[in-house]
């Protein structure tokens, strides 16, 4: 059995319509609240209650508090909608603003400031105005909450609504300021001058902001130092702590005295007590005296370029202010906050602002962040440490363990710690990534299974060193009793050799025996890398290419080459074998032409022309098979079903006629043929790639969708001075 107010919205709901009003009309208030009861029952499970809206409206004079704070809260979900409606208690609304009780201050101006009504906004306004004096910081927040309603119904009432916030800024209450900081958002957000005569207050009092109300402060303090600040890079950091003073040195002051705060020893006692580095007075008091104590930069000592922070700060830049330390200094608690936005919010101002060599901890808070949060937001913090990772990759190849892929996560969290795993990678850890991955494959998920194997792909286009490696697993995975695992196999191939085919020739060859099976896409991409080699690079980069080529055939020879008692080939004959590939290729695509899809039957035509175009004047078996092969698919593609297809045999036959017995019409035709059927611009680049990259703000919205999303604001550019 339910218990506690569970049971009582269970009983409630069972009530019939004409009892609730019956209920609700009721002179008892044990009764009047029976009926309330059901309609927020009604309200908790998404039903519709607005056709009680005259007989609530009537109980907001009601002696029972119980009562009139059940009709207040279905007050605020309909008034906004039934203006009219509400308006008709109007005067015990500001009645209620006089209440002994604060809740009741509370919602009375929450009620107010939902109907929107214009000519009522005036009188909002000054309600407004009276609650944020009020002394309950429970009525002050309800008033930085309306703020925002009544913007949205008059734009024209801005200043009056600034004087309001300049006040608010100044509570001394945490629990009004991060509704401040909301109401500055989405008010004000360039009046960041409303902040300086409480910004040193403000972060004393960070920490003990509620943990919905630091997010938002965090982003509004990272925007006023980008605004007020200088860059930090620009400016002197102290130095990281090195090793311990020579014998008979004089003594120094204690390592890193301008670092905001030790670095936790681990992620597992990560909530443990801070360390020595972090002080236990967080006043600006005590942070000024901090300051003050501290030796002077590297950079006003006359110090040389050893003793600035070696991330791109300058030992001739500005001193960092006291100010900038005083916010990295308090934002560093947050970190350890079991609110995944307050984390996200607080490592994104710190790798902005804080020194490089305390941007470590920072990542690993957000790792930590993915152990410790709810199984939904794994997705979102993954999204923010995919694109930190794409630019500070190092920060996060400690951590490689901690992204691999667990049995309870979702196909989306998979995909984005794959995307992370490969960007990490490098050639002391790619090994241990390919065994890793190579477990993955005997998921029974094949959209799982596709992902890993586009990640093989670009960890071997990243890191040369398991390029052989890799390939040979992806030709493993082309034979996957799936279809789309193998199709994607093969597609990761052929992006993967691209059009280095001459060091491929027995991979290519592998490939090909899997032609009549493979799946549309896959053949195209066969067709085309057995034909890549005939085209002609671009003007001036035949030389650049070959060159390339031999290097590559000095360095590792030829695949096909075999074991080592037999000499390496040379590029005519790998030429001459990837010829003959070709050649295969064009038979196996025209022994199926007529069942073959549109997009094949085309590739096949291009890969045809190719073939006759390059051994164009040849004699001898290999340009008689050529001729013979290319009029047996320009035969089947004019009687084609498909009028792209005939259209494309049509032009393909006009150039080919034109190349090989010209005429005074079409001299000029078959001059042009070899530079436009064979030129390297028409090559089909494929990309793998897992993942987005975003040049969105981090941590916002538009970031995870990766497109602008409403309300999105760039950070302001940093300041010319401090």
């Amino acid at each position: 059995p339910l218990v506690g107010d569970a049971r009582l919205l269970e009983a409630a709901a069972e009530l019939s319509e004409r009892e609730v009003v019956h209920r609700l009309n009721s002179r008892f208030a044990r009764e009047q609240l029976e009926g309330m009861h059901h309609i927020i029952a009604t309200l908790s499970s998404g039903g519709d209650a607005s056709h009680f809206f005259p007989q609530v409206v009537k109980l907001v004079v009601s002696k029972s508090f119980e009562v009139k704070k059940l009709a207040y809260t279905y007050l605020v979900k309909y008034a906004e909608g039934r203006p009219d409606d509400a308006l008709m208690c109007i005067n015990e609304f500001q009645k209620s603003l006089g209440d002994r009780n604060p809740l009741v201050r509370a919602m009375a101006l929450r009620v107010m400031s939902s109907i929107r009504v214009h000519m009522i906004v005036q009188i909002v306004v000054l309600a407004i105005r009276k609650c944020a004096q009020d002394p309950s910081p429970y009525v002050r927040r309800a008033a930085a909450h309306a703020i925002p309603k009544v913007y949205s119904l008059d734009r024209d009432r801005l200043e009056e609504l600034m004087e309001v916030i300049e006040g608010l800024v100044g509570d001394r209450s945490p629990a009004v300021l991060g509704s401040v900081a909301h109401a500055i958002k989405r008010v004000c957000p360039d009046r960041l001058e409303v902040l300086h005569g409480s910004y040193r207050r403000i972060c004393g009092l960070l920490s003990d902001i509620d943990e919905w109300g630091q997010a938002p402060m965090v982003d509004l303090l990272h925007r006023y130092a980008r605004t007020y600040f200088k860059d930090p890079a620009t400016m002197a950091w102290a130095p990281p702590p090195e090793s311990p003073p020579a014998a008979g040195a004089a003594p120094a002051a204690a390592p890193r005295p301008q670092s905001p705060m030790k670095p936790a020893p681990s992620l597992d006692d990560f909530f443990s007590e801070a360390g020595e580095g972090q002080g236990e007075d967080g006043s600006p008091e005590a942070e000024e005296a901090a300051a003050e104590e501290a030796p002077a930069p590297a950079a006003e000592n006359g110090g040389s370029a050893e003793g600035a922070e070696g991330d791109g700060a300058s030992d001739s830049g500005d001193r960092v202010p006291d100010d900038l330390r005083l916010l990295l200094k308090a934002s560093w608690p947050l970190l350890q906050s079991s609110n995944a936005s307050t984390v996200v919010a607080a490592a994104a101002l710190l790798l902005d602002l804080a020194p490089g060599y305390d941007q470590g901890d920072v990542v690993k808070s957000l790792v930590f962040a993915v152990r410790s949060s709810r199984q939904s937001c794994h997705s979102t913090i993954l999204d923010i440490i995919a694109g930190v990772a794409r630019s500070k990759a190092e920060l996060f190849r400690p951590f490689m363990a901690d992204f691999f892929v667990s049995v309870w996560d979702g196909l989306a969290v998979r995909r984005q710690k794959l995307s992370i795993l490969a960007c990490i990678a490098t050639e002391g850890t790619v090994d241990t990534l390919l065994r890793e991955l190579r477990s993955y494959m005997k998921d029974s998920n094949p959209a799982f299974v596709t992902d890993v194997v586009r990640t093989i792909g670009e960890v071997a286009t990243a890191i040369p060193v398991v390029h052989k490696h890799a390939l040979n697993t992806l030709l493993i995975l082309s034979g996957h009793p799936s279809p789309q695992v193998a199709s994607c196999a093969i597609h990761v191939i052929i992006a993967t050799i691209g059009d280095r085919t001459v060091k491929h020739c027995s991979t290519i060859l592998k490939l090909l025996r899997k032609f009549p099976s493979a799946q549309v896409e896959a053949k195209v991409g066969m067709l085309w890398l057995a034909t890549c080699h005939l085209c002609r690079p671009l003007q001036g980069e035949d030389g650049l290419v070959e060159k390339a080529e031999q290097l590559e055939l000095g360095d590792e020879g030829s695949e096909a080459s075999g074991g080592a008692g037999k000499g390496k080939k040379t590029r005519k004959e790998n030429m001459a074998e990837l010829d003959n590939l070709a050649l295969a290729a064009v038979k196996q695509a025209a022994a199926g032409f007529a069942q073959e899809a549109v997009e094949v039957k085309m590739e096949s035509l291009n890969a045809s022309v190719r073939l006759f175009l390059h051994h164009l004047g040849e004699q001898g078996a290999m340009w008689q098979q050529v001729s013979l092969l290319h009029g047996y698919l320009l035969d089947l593609a004019r009687a084609d079903p498909s009028i792209d297809v005939r259209d494309r045999a049509r032009t393909l036959r006009l150039f080919s006629m034109a190349a090989s017995s010209p005429t005074e019409d079409t001299a000029a035709l078959g001059k042009h043929a070899r530079g436009v059927l064979l030129h390297s611009g028409s090559q089909v680049r494929l990309a793998v790639t897992v993942g987005k990259v975003s040049s969105f703000r981090l941590g916002s919205l538009s970031s995870l969708v990766n497109h602008r999303a409403p309300g999105y604001r760039d950070l302001p550019p940093f300041s010319a001075e401090n």
